[in-house]
Order: C-alpha cells, then sequence, then structure tokens
C-alpha cells in the first residue's frame, strides 16, 4: 500500500525504510478506530485528523497494538489548533531497547551531509 504523503523525499530521508513503514503501520491501526493522518513536513509531525477530544492514552494504546522496528510513534502533549493529537516518529536503540528522539537522530544525519 502506498500513500504518497508518506513516501516523500523529506520523510524518506529523515526516517529512512523502517520510518515510512511505521507510518503505514500508524495508518493502518487509526483506520480500523475510524481516524486519518498525515504529514507536515514544515514541523516534521504527522497530524490525527478526528483525535480532538481522544485522550493521549487512548492514541498510545491503539499504537501499541502493532510492533514496530526502527522508528515507533510517539503521541506528543500539544495538539494543532484544532485541537487534533500531535505525534512524531522516535528512534528505538534496538541494542539496549532504549529509544532516542527523532531529534538526536536528525543531528547525525546532517553530520553525515558534510
Amino acid at each position: 500500500m502506498s500513500i504518497p504523503a508518506f513516501d516523500s523525499p523529506q520523510l524518506k530521508l529523515l526516517y529512512g525504510n523502517l520510518g515510512q513503514e511505521t507510518a503505514r503501520k500508524m495508518v493502518d491501526v487509526l483506520k480500523a478506530h475510524s481516524l486519518s493522518i498525515t504529514y507536515n513536513e514544515g514541523n516534521e509531525k504527522f497530524t490525527i485528523h478526528g483525535s480532538s477530544g481522544i485522550e493521549k492514552k487512548f492514541i498510545e494504546k491503539i499504537f501499541n497494538e502493532q510492533p514496530y522496528v526502527g522508528w515507533r510513534p510517539q503521541v506528543l502533549r500539544e495538539t494543532d489548533r484544532m485541537g487534533n493529537r500531535l505525534v512524531r516518529l522516535q528512534f528505538i536503540n534496538e541494542s539496549n531497547n532504549q529509544s532516542i528522539s527523532s531529534l538526536f537522530s536528525k543531528k547525525l544525519a546532517g553530520r553525515d551531509k558534510r
């Protein structure tokens, strides 16, 4: 299944193939709960449409229905101006089973460009 917004060059550059796979899993799990999601290249966050009034814990719970490799969704406390929940991808450090902010990963990607 191809989702054009999630196949953008910026998304692939930031998160690679595993990040795009995580985005597709997020789409599938949200669709099962009658919600949709889009990626905003401007702020590098995902918006869950129709999530206004839905608690952060509920979104986290439905995302945890899927296993993730490389990246996993992190539901943020902040919302957009319409109250929809915002999500970003968080890097999973497989060696010690801890998560590292995607910001750290972006810094590393920036070093590779030099």
